[in-house]
């Protein structure tokens, strides 16, 4: 409720005359809660530092999550209403748009009205009283709210796009319980009867409705998500297939609350996994899309950073990234650090060993004279994939896992409340089986096999090259991404150079390519090989490029092997999580690195409540490839 209407102004205070009095209007409080509310009040208001001065934005901390729940209430009625009464052109005296503040001059008659109608539904959605004194407390707010920003006209697009999550959230409640007959006029009259019955048609579930919700919570992360109940009963026995990055962070974070686990994993013991040591191992939410993706990513970087076995192991240089197009604005002003377009000489004192002909190609001062951008994201880290693994394998063994190496599985099955895994051990040819009340499909593109999920993932085959270095080099400072030349190198705390090549896949919105079912038939479990170049020629061809880059890291170094694994990601670039059918769980993403300790908690959270985690994981449910629900999109790609 700022009342701020362009970057730099002072909040709007409006003077009304009513008779001979003059009432002062201004933006309703904002309300803080939370252990940062005090700094956050203080920051609003420090232009001046005296709280209630015209420069300062008034806030109000509140003791408790009800209170921001039922400004957020109040605040959404407004904005069923406003667009509607904006937009209804019938009504307005020209035919065109009014802005919000002329709806209470000119059409206060039947702004109350529609308040009437919905104030009855939101209290009965939330199962509380909202306000005590009712409509006239509820129109006092929305005219206060209305004139901190004259001339303000809603958004009918933005309102067509969010009319689910916004009219719809009343809409949804039946004719039978409660009657919104003019409420549904007006979106008949504005929008038209599709989008009517999209919203009336909208089950929202998330809050206030006839479930609760519950909590989810992590210890571990020091995180709580929010829930809801399933069908499904909490899973006191799990089978884990992969003992990679992904089924490892799974297994012990089941562990940890209690749950029996096993891990199936096809390599030996010995080795973490297939495309876990192929990873470049990247821990960063650089440049994914959609935003929500994004603050997936995010949140994953915090995980490394608070959970209490991989914390130690990550490597926090932060990132340069050279690209050809300056970032945008929107991606320069979030939370997610970002420094730049950087000039030669910042360039040079963040990583001193670059080569000075790629750090300055004629840059100017705002850092990209020829068409490069350098931007630098402090942030951002690396991790040894394969150090990782080995310390979660370990603790998960401490906990109670069994881990089972070197065996294929050749079916799974249900019978009843019980799912039962089929094995081969590839040592013997003995046949085994076990059964839990979830088998978890961790194992990377094994998701696209039909028994194991079938789910359509990108065919994106990727190498890294390894090499060492002579004592005397030069450490490189920082994690280094050219997505010109098409190159990417940084170094791990054991002092071996990791280079990757060609388009750097991020994973997000952004991802395109072949469906791996579609262009390849697998009839075993998982595919029996993977084809890739030489694996010489292709570290040579890696690490020659990165030294382009770096020259001064690769003097005299030993070129060691090359890695090469599929990029298990979803055709649509996103995570899938979630169940694809009773007793079958699947846990896909790309990065993994960066996701795995995030993810590994949400879903030991939900399989051992039984409940489904709200909002962070709905849009990433293995559903959406069903015809049972969609992803979140976004037009804008990848680096």
């Amino acid at each position: 409720h700022y009342g701020i209407l362009k970057v730099g102004a002072k909040p709007v205070v409006v003077v009304v005359s009513e008779g001979n009095k003059s009432l002062i209007i201004r933006a309703p409080f904002t309300l803080i809660h939370g252990r940062h509310a005090e700094t956050i009040s203080t920051l609003l208001s420090q232009k001046t530092g005296v709280k209630g001065d015209d420069d300062a934005v008034e806030t109000k901390i509140v003791d408790s999550e009800l209170e921001i729940e039922d400004g957020s209430a109040k605040k959404l009625i407004w904005a069923c209403c406003m667009w509607l009464l904006c937009h209804d052109l019938e009504q307005n005296n020209d035919d065109s748009p009014i802005s919000v503040e002329k709806v209470h001059d000119e059409k206060g008659t039947q702004l109350r009205a529609l308040v009437e109608e919905m104030l009855p539904v939101m209290e009965f959605k939330l199962k509380r009283k909202l306000v005590d004194g009712g409509i006239d407390r509820i129109l006092d707010y929305m005219e206060s709210y209305s004139r901190s920003m004259p001339g303000a006209i809603p958004s009918i697009d933005l309102a067509k796009r969010e009319i689910k999550d916004r009219n719809g959230y009343l809409l949804s409640v039946g004719a039978n319980e409660m009657s919104q007959p003019l409420h549904e006029e007006l979106v008949r009259r504005v929008v038209g009867e599709e989008l009517l019955q999209q919203a009336k048609t909208f089950q929202n579930t998330k809050v206030g409705s006839d479930t609760e919700t519950t909590r989810i919570e992590s210890s571990e992360l020091q995180l709580t998500f929010a829930s809801l109940p399933s069908e499904t009963p909490p899973a006191q026995t799990v089978i884990v297939v992969g003992a990679g990055m992904m089924g490892s962070c799974v297994a012990l974070s089941l562990a940890k609350r209690g749950v029996t686990v096993t891990v199936l994993e096809r390599q030996s013991m010995e080795n973490v996994g297939v495309t876990t040591p192929a990873s470049w191992a990247w821990i960063n939410a650089n440049n994914k899309s959609p935003p929500l993706y994004r603050q997936l990513n995010v949140l994953g970087l915090l995980a490394w950073k608070r959970h209490a076995d991989l914390k130690k192991l990550p490597l926090w240089t932060g990132s340069i990234v050279r690209v050809s197009k300056a970032a945008a604005a929107s991606d320069t002003m979030g939370t997610y650090a970002i420094e730049g377009p950087l000039n030669k000489e910042r360039l040079l004192q963040l990583e001193p060993s670059l080569e000075p002909s790629f750090s300055s190609d004629d840059n100017d001062d705002d850092g990209g004279g020829g068409g490069d951008h350098f931007y630098y994201y402090p942030d951002e880290g690396s991790v040894d994939p394969s150090e990782a693994v080995r310390v979660l394998r370990k603790k998960a063994i401490e906990m109670g896992v069994v881990f089972l190496g070197q065996v294929e599985v050749q079916n799974v099955s249900r019978d009843d409340q019980t799912s039962v895994v089929f094995f081969t051990n590839s040592t013997d040819g003995s046949n085994h089986s076990l059964s839990a009340d979830v088998v978890v499909m961790a194992g990377g593109i094994g998701a696209a096999a039909p028994l194991l999920g079938n789910l359509p993932l990108l065919n994106k085959p990727g190498t890294i090259a390894f090499a060492k270095q002579e004592t005397n080099a030069p450490v490189l400072k920082r994690i280094l991404v050219d997505t010109i030349q098409e190159s990417h190198v940084l170094q791990r705390r054991d002092g071996t150079l990791v280079a990757g090549g060609g388009f750097l896949e991020v994973g997000g919105s952004g991802s395109g390519g072949n469906v791996m079912n579609e262009t390849t038939t697998t009839t075993t479990i998982l595919p029996s090989s993977l084809s890739f170049p030489n694996n010489d020629a292709a570290a040579g061809m890696l690490l020659q490029r990165a030294s382009t880059i770096v020259p001064k890291a690769f003097v005299q170094h030993q070129a060691l092997c090359a890695k090469s694994a599929i990029r298990p990601m979803p055709k649509d670039g996103l995570s899938c999580i979630g169940y694809v059918k009773p007793g079958l769980y699947t846990a896909v993403t790309h990065s993994a690195i960066t996701l795995s300790p995030l993810l590994g908690e949400m879903i030991a959270g939900e399989l051992s409540s039984g409940c489904n985690i709200l909002d962070l994981l709905d849009p990433y449910r293995p559903t959406r490839f069903f015809g049972g629900g969609t992803a979140v999109v976004a037009s804008s790609s990848n680096q």
